[in-house]
């Protein structure tokens, strides 16, 4: 389970270095009573991920259930969570997928696995209005961008359509290929040939 654990009082006139160590210590400690759980975590090394062989003649039925955000004068496309979740748990051959294990689990979290990578938090929808906002289309154009810890791909869906070059990471492999790909295709240009769509 995710919380903060600060433990500061509001009022406090204690040194503000004291105060870090005693936070951090305190941390440390509860991690210790919780039976190692980040301690005896495998976790995955990082690879490419290339789209998936199916992706483009998928296309069409991701489209027909995709759902549409504005944001300021732009359309962001994105495949709804509980479809794709609905879709994946169908297809029997797909029962090793992380996102299908966590939605199984009605976890979010899968320490070492999957951090919700299939969900749109509000904070993204925050974010993206605020970068709407405070920044010109313009200022977008030939940045690199990277967007880490992905998950749907909104927040550099947005400024690759404002001319930025865009990484895209997230830990988990599935979410990349089921989520991230199929978002950032749904939002490229249409008279982009196939080959063009998948080099990016």
């Amino acid at each position: 389970m995710f919380k903060f654990n600060f433990d500061v009082k509001a009022e406090s006139s204690e040194d503000p270095e004291a105060v870090k160590n005693d936070i951090f210590s305190k941390q440390e400690n509860s991690e210790e009573r919780e039976s190692g759980i980040t301690k005896d975590i495998d976790w995955y090394n990082s690879e490419k991920v290339q789209p998936l062989d199916n992706l483009i003649s998928a296309m069409d039925f991701y489209e027909l259930n995709a759902k549409e955000m504005e944001v300021g004068k732009m359309t962001i496309k994105h495949l709804v969570a509980g479809f794709l979740l609905e879709d994946l748990k169908e297809q029997s051959h797909l029962v090793n997928l992380d996102l299908r294990k966590s939605e199984e689990n009605h976890s979010d979290l899968i320490s070492g696995v999957y951090e919700g990578g299939a969900k749109i938090w509000e904070c993204t929808e925050d974010l993206l209005l605020y970068l709407s906002e405070k920044y010109e289309d313009s200022f977008w154009k030939e940045k690199r961008v990277l967007d880490l810890g992905c998950g749907c791909g909104l927040l550099g869906i947005y400024a690759m359509k404002h001319g930025a070059r865009v990484d895209f990471q997230d830990y988990n492999k599935d979410v990349l290929e089921y989520i991230t790909y199929p978002n950032i295709l749904l939002n490229l240009d249409d008279s982009l040939s196939e080959d063009e769509k998948l080099k990016f």
